[in-house]
């Protein structure tokens, strides 16, 4: 099988302008800078072009004519940079220019049909040209896919326009189009561009952004996080066009939870959500900025219930400040999910027990002299009285609200979840009545329109979808009236959501998650790379709903369980095997409500899953149990209490099916998180006092022999284990030694790449090492993956397919390249220490009042293994005089594969406690260095201790 990757996983960047630079290569030979100047002018001003290489992906193509550039290599979607010179010098770093190319124009035209079909295209200058295709990977780096095409790669919230036809998209994104944007980013509605709100890294903000509001030269933008542009920032911030701030002082900026909605009103900023403290001041979900200074609105929204009060939108108008969300008490007045703040106290809208609407209120706009708000349909207040406007026979849940001239566009669950429906996410209220806004958007049970505005440009439309009629389009839109385009451009190939699930099956690559694109391809949350790159498996009528709960690849095909579309008039089923022509569900009479658990796995030739049972005396339980054909059977077979909480990962592990989640009892057997099942019993991993894990384990992976877990732990069997952990076959065992075993954060995959063990998470640290979203354990100590900048986000799944590693999750950036939601490792040859013990245990002899020890060493990798040198420390990383090298056969020797070394050691006792040192050997294994114990003690015949 040839292995497509999505285009922008191995790229070539060419780009043409018209200046040169540095020194250069003229057929193969290298010319320094300042030489051969007058030769190269000529070659030039004579039809040439000139290349040079600025970095492993990069080639700056430069031209004194625009005519040089013909149209002819033009057909099709490459990378394309509308910059100057000079601010793409300050982007790619000139100063690290590697050579340049000379050669004559028609043969770069030649050559660039040739090596790189349909992959280019030119932007609005005619001698600005950027050329994209598949080259070779290189062993030991990160791959990027790019960013998303058409948008941004994961839903949009807020839309905010700020005229000259610019919006400013906020939501839970990282990437748009091709540049990083975390959070926030500036869309140029005319150009189609994107841009970021801050450099690097520090873009942006560490969370989700809900809702964004200008104010003359600013912008306040509110959600989840507590950073901007780097800066503490407590879940409100403003960009003032070049960096970011905080609202309030140190630890008292800003409020004390999430902000759902923001709102100008008579020169001041007034905040919504779910807070009850800004900026050090007592303010129940409502409180105003004024430039300087935090204050509350009278006494607040408070029903009793704190915790599920929020306010969702504000709108100003001349009578006051309208406030819609979830409570019934306004200051001290009764309000039902909506208030009017008139300066001095609240007031309801309506009156007696029926005022307000029903449900909670999303949004509010105001038309006509009305003031429309959007909750379970679509209510408008008059001043005076409420009235509903008809939706007809289509279920209208309203998240957004915008009023134009002629109307009021309304979007959310517009229509319901069907193709055939008359609205599909977006409608357009005339006074009269609903108008469908052309054929809307990709509608399914995971898509929504949450976010509307309208611009000079036409309608942006914004939320969680895969498309606008015909357009693709990743969560924004534009409607001009006739026709939907997408809003942003890109030219990566990445996806526009999470990938969740990674599987080989049948010699092909799936990826299963939230997404609803990959790369240029329509593929509802689960996608197949074959030899034409990422597209959807199968028939286009049969696709996943809802977001992929879970994906398992067995022999017979692909397991996945989740909501699923049948392309013939089911819209509800739950699990389904695809065997890479056609998909089976395997459903019974009893499964069709949502009963089946995410794992499912193949053991003892029978597909198992973790489910809900009604038995005959009307109780349930959560159950395993395995598929007979027709119906699923529990293992037991009789009626058990099955699992006392969630089951979130399976694996076939030493004969039994082994299971992970959040129960401590399974059929009546004390377990802790984890437990396995043999064909006849439960047994819990680990002794009965000190099994499994303290905290959540979240992924699981058998690799030689032993069973690996991940998550959210810090113990595991009662031993130290941060985040990831071994089982043995008898006892559980930390990833390295002391406190710095295991990684620093959550584990969320595991995979088994060569000889070694992948973890991917939300770390940043493995070991003793830095190491970013995916760290490698070879047995004895970690190592960080790629040039040090690893994984930007959340790795979620990994997949080592034909010698390349796949990982999937929330990510914006591989290396500190662009690469949304899915990036490509190719591993590199690399040595591995294998010490003949893990702990040397010393005891002295009255003879000689001490005691010697040779450790050897051996290179199981497949690379040449240089020790440069060793050092004995003690339990604290002080110099240990009570240990010492002996002989030393190892420091500045080069050990190929399979080779040895030994050191030989040496303990005289400083007294008769335990003591304990630790045994460094400093080499160029990933990671630096690997770590040995060394115990001491000078009691004669302790048991404990053994000179092996």
């Amino acid at each position: 099988m040839k292995l497509m990757v999505p285009v922008a996983q191995r790229t070539l960047w060419i780009l043409f302008f018209c200046s040169g630079y540095g020194s250069g290569v003229i057929a193969g030979e290298v010319i320094p800078s300042g030489e051969g100047e007058e030769t190269k002018s000529q070659q030039i001003a004579a039809s040439m072009v000139q290349i040079e290489k600025l970095d492993r992906h990069t080639l700056l193509v430069t031209s004194s004519s625009e005519n040089h550039i013909s149209r002819e290599c033009v057909p099709y979607g490459g990378e394309v940079k509308k910059a100057g010179l000079e601010e793409f010098g300050l982007a790619m770093n000139l100063a690290d220019a590697r050579g340049a190319l000379l050669m004559d124009h028609d043969a770069f035209l030649e050559s660039c049909n040739f090596i790189y079909p349909e992959r280019v295209q030119y932007d609005s200058h005619p001698n600005a040209l950027a050329v994209r295709d598949l080259v070779e990977p290189v062993p030991g780096e990160w791959q990027s896919i790019g960013g998303v095409p058409s948008g941004c790669n994961a839903r949009i919230e807020a839309v905010e326009y700020s005229g000259d036809g610019v919006v400013y998209l906020g939501g839970s994104f990282s990437v748009c189009g091709d540049i990083p944007a975390s959070g926030i980013v500036r869309l140029d509605l005319n150009t189609r561009e994107f841009q970021s709100l801050g450099h690097g890294d520090e873009n942006g903000v560490n969370g989700t952004v809900f809702d964004i509001v200008k104010s003359g030269g600013d912008l306040y933008v509110g959600g989840t996080f507590t950073a901007a542009g780097g800066m503490p920032a407590n879940r409100i911030a403003r960009w003032d066009g070049q960096q970011w701030h905080s609202l309030g002082i140190d630890d008292k900026n800003g409020v004390d939870s999430f902000v759902w909605s923001l709102e100008e009103h008579q020169g001041d900023i007034y905040v919504g959500g779910i807070f009850e403290n800004a900026g050090g001041q007592l303010a129940n979900r409502i409180a105003r900025w004024d430039g300087g200074s935090w204050y509350s609105v009278d006494d607040g929204l408070v029903n009793g219930f704190p915790d599920s009060v929020g306010i969702d939108a504000l709108l100003s108008r001349p009578e006051g400040l309208y406030a819609g969300g979830v409570f019934s008490i306004a200051g001290n007045v009764s309000a039902n999910n909506i208030a009017l703040w008139n300066g001095e106290q609240w007031q309801p809208l309506g009156e007696g027990e029926n005022n307000g609407v029903s449900g909670r209120v999303f949004s509010l706009a105001s038309w006509n002299g009305e003031v429309y708000a959007g909750h379970g349909s679509m209510s408008v207040w008059n001043g005076e009285q409420w009235r509903r406007l008809d939706s007809g026979s289509s279920p209208f849940v309203v998240r957004a609200v915008a009023a134009t001239v002629d109307g009021v566009y309304v979007g959310g669950f517009i229509g319901g979840f069907s193709a055939d429906s008359e609205y599909r996410g977006v409608a357009f209220w005339d006074g009269d009545r609903f108008e469908s806004v052309g054929d809307g958007i990709l509608v399914d049970n995971s898509a929504w329109t949450g976010a509307l505005v309208s611009t000079d440009v036409g309608l942006v439309v914004a939320g969680r979808f895969g498309g606008a009629s015909e357009a693709p389009a990743s969560h924004v839109a534009i409607w001009d009236g006739l026709a939907w385009s997408a809003a942003g451009l890109g030219t990566g190939q990445g996806f526009n959501d999470r990938v969740q699930f990674l599987a080989e099956f049948d010699g092909s690559i799936y990826a299963g998650g939230w997404f609803t694109r990959a790369g240029d391809a329509l593929a509802r949350r689960f996608a197949v790379n074959d030899e034409s790159g990422w597209r959807a498996p199968g028939p286009s009528e049969v696709y996943l709903t809802s977001s992929m709960r879970y994906m398992r690849s067995e022999t017979d095909g692909l397991y996945v369980n989740t909501i699923i579309d049948d392309g013939l008039g089911d819209r509800g089923r739950r699990l389904g095997r695809w065997d890479g022509l056609t998909w089976l569900f395997l459903e019974d009479s009893d499964t069709r409500p949502a009963t089946l658990q995410p794992v499912v796995a193949v053991y003892q030739d029978k597909l198992h899953a973790v489910r809900v049972m009604q038995f005959d005396d009307g109780s349930t339980a959560n159950v395993l149990a395995f598929w007979d054909g027709e119906n699923w059977l529990p293992v037991q077979g009789k009626q058990t209490s099955g699992f006392n909480g969630q089951v979130s990962g399976v694996e076939v592990f030493d004969e039994s099916l082994c299971l992970i989640g959040g129960f401590t009892e399974v059929d009546g057997v004390p377990v802790n998180k984890i437990a396995c099942w043999n064909g006849d019993s439960w047994r819990a991993l680990g002794t009965a006092d000190a099994n499994g894990f303290d905290v959540l384990p979240l992924a699981i992976k058998a690799v030689q022999g032993e069973l690996f877990v991940g998550g959210n732990f810090r113990r595991a069997g009662g031993i130290d284990a941060n985040f990831i952990a071994r089982w043995n076959g008898s006892a559980w065992q930390s990833l390295g030694v002391g406190e710095n075993n295991g990684v620093n954060s959550v584990v969320l995959s595991i995979e088994e790449v060569g000889n070694d063990v992948y973890a991917g998470g939300v770390f940043n640290r493995a070991g003793r090492v830095a190491a970013r979203g995916v760290a490698r354990w070879d047995g004895r100590s970690w190592a960080g993956i790629g040039h040090g900048a690893g994984i930007q986000g959340n790795v979620e799944s990994m997949l080592f397919h034909e010698g390349v590693l796949f990982v999937g999750g929330r990510i914006s950036e591989a290396d500190g390249e662009v690469s949304s939601n899915l990036a490509i490792f190719e591993p590199a040859p690399h040595p591995r220490i294998e010490p003949a013990l893990d702990t040397v245990n010393f005891s002295t002899s009255p003879e000689s009042g001490s005691s010697l020890a040779d450790v050897q060493f051996v290179n199981s990798g497949d690379a040449d293994l240089e020790i440069s040198g060793v050092n004995i420390v003690d339990a604290i990383g002080r110099s240990d005089a009570a240990f010492a090298v002996l002989s030393d056969g190892c420091s500045g020797a080069l050990i190929a594969p399979g080779g040895s070394c030994s050191i030989e050691l040496t303990f005289v006792p400083s007294g008769s406690e335990l003591q304990l040192g630790v045994l460094e050997i400093r080499s160029n294994v990933p990671g630096g260095s690997i770590f040995l114990e060394l115990i001491g003690n000078d009691r004669i015949f302790d048991d404990r201790f053994s000179n092996s």
